[in-house]
Order: structure tokens, then sequence, then C-alpha cells
């Protein structure tokens, strides 16, 4: 049955209490904050996480192990009380027995192939390494991302899947390699901390200083599956309007990214209007905004090096003043670069500083653009305020530089004199 004819009453909870769905809409956006908080730098994947459990998508993660990537799912299981987490590591050798469980011993005796493993009775799923799992096992596991099936001795068998997400160590190599990775919308990379403030907030982890390691403001099973269907009912109190909105920037959008030699499948291309009523719902509206693109940037490149290409295609379309965020922080990371490129590697200082006082200067210039955008463009503050914490990180570093050297040349003049 679908989200939108599930929506036909009102939802209600097992005890046959009506759900508040703007309380729960509200208290799952407080829960995911406390998720960014906790895993810092990794706020864009925090939030299409939230995205892929009200859109019933699934995502994939590349990047180095130990950066995180099943606890983001984990913390997001502790998040919806009542949810299941299942992860797996796949490999070339493994067997349906390894993912779905082996054939129940009982159950085969009376002539039938059943299985009983705790994939399938999981909501949340982090396949690691899936691009490498053998044809018959992604064949099965398809099925069970596209339709939410399992065939269980030629019964098809409902499973409690809400989203399911691909981790990798590497990107694939090419568009072939890519492909069985179609039905994973989301693409994030998943890289080493950057930011000296969150990796102080890791050593407090360590030591039980870093603030709370799980959320606790929580939402309950049939509160997600509420504000799913909600989700789905998204553009559908105004469809001319819906209509206006496809014309006007979904197709706008494929054909720019069409010039860019960036194709989109019918699979991907059904993944992307769910998306953006996910977006539309968690920011409050029942009606589709071409903010509600943003999120397409992490979804429509199929090779790594498009995603640049993307996402200045979709900003540009969805969001103008993100678009320029985006921009300011690129600026601020060459910035940091440049100065990097000053430091004397033999001695750890900056023999010039007036090259690092234009670019502190520049810095502080980015900073109060930044903080007057915050100021005009509400319904943006949460992606500036990530935008300034990231200036500001490499901000700090710079001044650092600037202390450091005009202390050098100081103690130099004392030398002297």
């Amino acid at each position: 049955m679908s989200a939108v004819a599930m929506r036909k009453e009102a939802p209600v909870d097992e005890a046959g209490a009506e759900i508040d769905i703007d309380g729960a809409r509200k208290r799952f956006a407080a829960g995911v904050n406390e998720v960014s908080e906790i895993m810092q730098e990794r706020t864009d994947v925090v939030r299409s996480i939230r995205l892929s459990l009200l859109a019933r998508c699934h995502g994939l993660l590349v990047g180095p192990p130990g950066e995180g990537k099943s606890r983001l799912l984990a913390l997001f299981m502790i998040l919806i009380n009542g949810s299941r987490f299942f992860k797996k590591l796949l490999g070339a050798f493994d067997t349906p027995d390894d993912l779905f469980g082996a054939p129940d011993l009982i159950e085969l005796q009376k002539g039938s192939l059943v299985r009983k493993g705790a994939a399938l009775f999981s909501h949340i799923w982090l396949l690691d390494e899936y691009g490498r799992a053998t044809t018959e096992l992604r064949n099965m596991t398809n099925a069970c991302l596209e339709e939410r099936e399992y065939d269980q001795d030629g019964v098809q068998q409902k499973i409690n899947l809400i989203t399911a997400w691909g981790a990798s160590n590497s990107w694939p190599a090419s568009e072939d390699d890519a492909a069985p990775l179609d039905r994973l919308a989301f693409r994030h990379f998943v890289g080493r901390l950057k930011m000296d403030e969150s990796k102080k907030n890791v050593y407090k982890q360590s030591i039980g200083l870093g603030g709370p390691l799980v959320p606790s403001t929580l939402i309950t099973l049939e509160e997600l599956r509420a504000m799913t269907c909600a989700t789905a009912l998204v553009g559908h109190k105004d469809p001319k309007a819906t209509d206006a909105f496809i014309d006007n920037t979904m197709i706008p959008l494929e054909n720019e990214l069409a010039k860019a030699g960036i194709d989109i499948s019918t699979r991907r291309r059904k993944l992307l209007l769910p998306i953006a009523q996910a977006s539309a719902f968690v920011n409050g509206r029942d009606e589709l905004s071409p903010l509600d693109l943003t999120p397409l940037a992490n979804v429509l490149a199929n090779l790594p090096e498009q995603m640049k290409t993307v996402q200045e295609i979709v900003m540009k379309i969805a969001s103008p003043v993100g678009f320029e965020v985006t921009e300011i922080v690129r600026t601020g990371e060459e910035a940091w670069t440049q100065a990097t490129k000053l430091i004397d590697a033999s001695t750890g200082r900056v023999p010039d500083g007036t090259a690092l006082m234009q670019i502190n200067h520049n810095m502080n210039s980015l900073r109060r653009r930044l903080k007057g955008m915050k100021k005009s463009h509400p319904e943006l503050s949460g992606d500036i305020e990530d935008a300034l914490k990231r200036i500001s990180g490499d901000h700090i570093k710079v001044k650092r530089l600037l202390v450091e050297e005009t202390t050098e040349k100081d103690d130099d003049d004392d030398a002297d004199a």
C-alpha cells in the first residue's frame, strides 16, 4: 500500500491515540540537530539520512575507514525508538545465507525455503562494500531496496526496511562500476575531520567530557511512519502548482545537467521528487519550492568528478543565495590553502607577513558577508551557520600564524637591538 493511500485516515500510535505530526516533526528536527552535534562536520550527511527516512530512499557513504559511517546510522536507530539497525560487510564470496540468514531448518523439513535473518526485520541497513557483493546477492538485495519485499519460497514477504545505505572506501571507477549503485540516491564523501574544534570534541568524547554520545530527543517508529505518509502528500493540494514546479525547476535542471554531460536514468528520476517532498516537509511546507532542489546536489552526480558541477547547477536553480554561500566557503578554503603555502618548511614561519595580513583581511570580509546574509535570509540560517563555522575554523588558524609571525618578528627586533 502506498504512503498516500495509508494517509487517508488520521495516523494513530499503538495505543490508538492520534499522532501529532507537527510535534513529531519538531522533535525529529531537534533529534537530528543533536546527531549533528555528536557527529561534527557531518551535517550534510545527517540531513540526507533524515530525508532518506522520510522519502523511503537509500544512499551511499564513501570514505576512509574509521570515520563513523556506521555510527551515523546507528544514532538514527536510537533516535527512532522501536527501530532496528542491521549492518553487514559484504564480500565477493558471500551468499544469501550471509545476508538474509540460513534457511529455517524446521521449515526446510516441511519442504519450504524460509529465511529469518535480522535484515528482514530491520528498518535501517548499512551494507558495507555493497559494490563488491556477488551479482546473485546484489539482485536479491535490489528487490528489497525497490519493493521492500523478499521472496520467501515463491511468496513475496513484506519487510521492515525503510532506508539502506551502502558504504565504500572508494568511489566507483567508471559509469559501469557505478551502475549497481544506481538505486542508492544520495552520494556523500565522509572524509577525515578538518576543523580543530571537531578533533578536540572527539578527544573529549573519548573520556566522557564531550557532551552526550546519543540523541536524547526521540520519535517513535509510528511517528516516523505518519511523517512519511504526510511527506508523500506534499504537492497534492495544488496539482497545478506541482506541474509548474516540474516545468520551471525539474526540467530546466535536467537540461542544464545534460549540457554538462550528466544524464539521469529513469530509475533515479523517480527518486527526485520524493526527496524534494521530504525537504518541503521538514521545512513545514505542503507545497514544493525551488529550495527543495538543494538536497539533489548530493544525488545527481554519477561520479566524484561530477560533484562540483552538479552542486553548482543545482544551487544556481534552487537557491542563488545558497550558491553564493557555497562560493564563499570555497573562497575561504582557498584562502587557507594560500596561507599554508606561505609557511617556510624549514622554519615553520611565514617569512613575509604582508600576504598573510591580506589573507586575514579577506577572511574577515567573508565572515562579515555571511553574518549579513544570515540576518537577511533566515530560511538559510542553518546552512549559513555551518559555513561560518568552516570559515571561522580556517580563519582562527590564519590568525594564529599571524600572531606567531608578529611575535617572531618582535623577538628578532629585540635581538637586533
